[in-house]
Formats: structure tokens, sequence, C-alpha cells
């Protein structure tokens, strides 16, 4: 079997056992080549934990070691897991470490506890390590007994061959940047208003290949000076495309007076959570989002 469709048994294996309790329905395929350490294969999710189905291949090279790539913020505690390794007809002995941006190893793991995901203790963990500075960190998954050591390189020239899930969790979500138009059909020119109005402003939150405006949980959307306010009053029920690009557009309406605005404000922010759809969207469900538009404030009489 090649590594690919071995990768993909590992995939459809740790999809099952989401079913059993193992919260693996999320996992990505790792990607060749993702060695030396500054080709580290980039994970995105929207959810507080990472999963990738990897393998330690000779057949991908001979000294295979793999490096993952994610973003953490400050103060978050994560656990570095790897699970499928060892036992139950695998035969990997994994040994991880953490990395900064700059290659500098912080932890390094080898044995562990056997844990839910793991048949054996030479599956390797890293508990609680406390994410130093907001950034991009790397692990690394080798085997034993070939260590990490600064940069990505490791002790031993022995390579052991073996599949294995890597699960990083305790991440920060990072909020999705999405674009918008305050008071759209003026050519993305905010016309002036008056904050002092008891109007409404029409705010048009723009769609995209990686924003799907149906999935937005409406009653979460807050706008205004900061983001927060609390000063929705409803959205169109009929999407248009606003800015003629080909995707959804979503026309909400705001109180004014609640938005909070001054005569020093120059953006207008909006803060909101999608609610989820079905099928392939339905795993965008519970992602936060912001955005930012400019926006033009009447300005206060004076008196002479």
């Amino acid at each position: 079997m090649n590594v690919t469709a071995r990768l993909s048994s590992i995939l459809a294996a740790a999809v099952l056992a989401a079913g059993t309790g193992q919260a693996y329905a999320s996992s990505v395929l790792e990607s060749e080549p993702n060695n030396p350490f500054a080709n580290a294969q980039v994970l995105r999710g929207s959810t507080s934990e990472l999963q990738v189905s990897g393998a330690l291949s000779k057949a991908d090279d001979p000294n295979d070691v793999d490096f993952f790539r994610f973003f953490a913020q400050a103060g978050d505690v994560l656990t570095v897991d790897i699970d499928q390794g060892f036992g139950a007809g695998e035969s990997v002995d994994t040994v991880i470490g953490i990395f900064d941006s700059a290659g500098s190893l912080l932890r390094a793991g080898d044995d562990a506890s056997v844990d839910p995901g793991s048949y054996h203790a030479y599956d390797a963990r890293i508990d609680g390590f406390v994410v130093p500075a907001t950034g991009m960190y790397t692990v690394g998954v080798s085997s034993y007994p070939r260590y990490f050591t600064h940069g990505g390189s490791t002790w031993s020239g022995y390579v052991d061959e073996g599949d294995y899930v890597l699960v990083i969790s305790g991440v920060s979500v990072p909020n999705v940047q999405i674009s918008m138009v305050i008071k759209p059909g003026n050519d993305n020119v905010s016309p002036p208003f008056n904050p002092r109005s008891k109007g409404k402003l029409p705010v048009a939150l723009l769609g995209s290949k990686d924003f799907d405006v149906r999935d937005v949980d409406q009653q979460s959307l807050t706008f205004g000076a900061t983001g927060n306010e609390r000063s929705l009053h409803k959205c169109s029920n009929n999407y248009r495309d606003v800015n003629r690009d080909g995707h959804r557009d979503l026309v909400c309406h705001f109180y004014t007076e609640k938005a909070g605005f001054g005569p020093s404000s120059l953006e207008g922010h909006v803060k909101g959570r999608t609610g989820g759809g079905s099928g392939a969207r339905a795993a965008r469900a519970g992602s936060d989002f912001e955005g930012s538009a400019w926006l033009k404030v009447v300005p206060a009489k004076t008196k002479d």
C-alpha cells in the first residue's frame, strides 16, 4: 500500500473513531514535503483542536521527519499528542518536539501514559505547554531514538516507519476576517451620517469563497464603534450580490443610536459567529468572525 493510500485509511479510521468518542472527523492528511523545518505544513482550523493523519516513511525520505506549523496565542495551554502510532498493528515509536518560529526547541516529548487515542505508551505526548507569545509554532514528529535539537535536526540517523495521528489541542481559535460595506450602493464609499439620528444604518457583510453568509448566526451580530454594541435591528431575508463578485452578501440594519459612534469615529466594526449549515458548511459551525469598514460622521455644529 502506498503512503497516500495508507494515510487515507488512517483518516477513514479516524472518522469512524469519532463515533466512539474520538473526535477525528476534521482531520487532514499530511502533505509532503514537510521536511526540513522551513517546509513545515501549515495547519488551519476553526476549532481549538488541530488534527493531522501522517506517516514516517523511508519511501518519502530516507531520513523522514514531519513538521507542522500552526498559530497560537500567548497563554494557550496546549496538549500535543500522538495517537494510533504504536500497537494494534502499528509499529512506529514516536518522539515529538515543539519549536518557536526561530526554530528553538521549547519542549520535547517521548513515551507517555496510554490515553483514549493510543494503544501503547510509545505514543508520544506533551502536556501543559504554555504558549509564551502569540505567533506561529511548529511541531516535529520523529521516531525513537531520533530526538530533536534546535532547528529541527535530530540526534540519530536511524529511521523507523509507521503511521500516526497528531492531535494539537488547546489552541485559541483566531477570528475570521471578513469584508463589509457600510451603506452599500454608494460605490463602497460611505456617505456622511448623523450618529445621533434615530434611524437605522445598513451594513453589507460580503461573502467570499471562504465565507458563506448563509452560515451567519444573525442573532449573534453586533455592530458599532467597537464591534461589541448590540445594535441589530434585523437582516434581509434575501441574499444578494452587493459588490458583484459572484458571492452572496448579507445586508443587515443596525440602530444608529445604539452603535456608539461619535464625532471622531472613523470606522465601523462588526462581530458575529457562524451557526453552521449542512454538509460541508456544517464543518464551519461555531467560528467567530469580524470586519471593519470606513465611515464618515456628520461633524457636530459649532457656535461662532
